[in-house]
């Protein structure tokens, strides 16, 4: 099959590389250094399930989330001693703009300038095919080997890095998600560009932001 991956350099993108898929259809990626953000992000969004399985405002949502996280054990392992919560108007802002949010996100983020061409270059192509329903083998291909370049990159700083495959992590995970097989009660789960804009906002402050925002977003959007 044929799919499309960034190249070392932040700002190309090559889109005749030919890829093999992971061969099965588990989301996890141990190269990621920062993937417990992805198992977090899956793990939490059930446990929110199973306790507020009927949404309503945006404050509501950010509070089951939060109260949720907490009581994770791995999420406070995670959590540092400055930590920044998603806010209702914040919330409502991503799913309000969702033509302009990732750009607006990406242009304000702490990422270097070889860092956003960067990741704006891979969303632009990873996203919708996310959003599709092309197989997940292949969309675990195309991210795979995007963190890979991210991971050899000679040119992106330490918190590009950091920043960037934490969203990957996430991303891949929600793919997965998406994808998955439902039993009688499993929510459905839409990946739309604001919960990934959510994602990427929330890396620049730390793993456990991109967790709470992308949630607390992807939640808003998906009820």
């Amino acid at each position: 099959m044929t799919a499309c991956t960034p190249e070392a350099a932040p700002d190309k993108i090559n889109p005749d590389i030919s890829l093999t898929a992971k061969g099965d259809t588990k989301p996890d990626n141990d190269l990621n250094p920062y993937d417990i953000a992805g198992r977090l992000h899956d793990e939490i969004a059930d446990l929110y399930y199973e306790q507020y399985p009927n949404p309503t405002t945006n404050q509501g949502i950010i509070d089951g989330v939060e109260t949720v996280s907490n009581s994770h054990t791995d999420f406070i392992s995670v959590k540092s001693g400055k930590y920044y919560a998603p806010t209702p108007a914040r919330v409502q802002y991503f799913v309000s703009n969702p033509l302009t949010s990732t750009a607006a996100v990406i242009a304000a983020s702490p990422l270097s300038a070889l860092g956003k061409s960067n990741l704006s270059s891979f969303v632009s192509i990873s996203l919708p095919l996310c959003e599709t329903a092309v197989d997940y083998d292949t969309v675990y291909g195309i991210i795979a080997l995007y963190e890979d370049s991210v991971l050899d990159s000679k040119v992106l700083t330490v918190q590009d890095k950091k920043i960037i495959l934490t969203t990957t992590s996430i991303l891949r995970y929600s793919a997965y998600r998406k994808r998955k097989p439902k039993t009688k009660g499993d929510r459905d789960w839409e990946i739309m560009i604001t919960h990934v804009a959510a994602t990427i906002e929330g890396a620049g402050y730390g793993i456990e932001e991109a967790i709470t925002t992308a949630l607390s977003v992807g939640i808003a959007e998906n009820d």
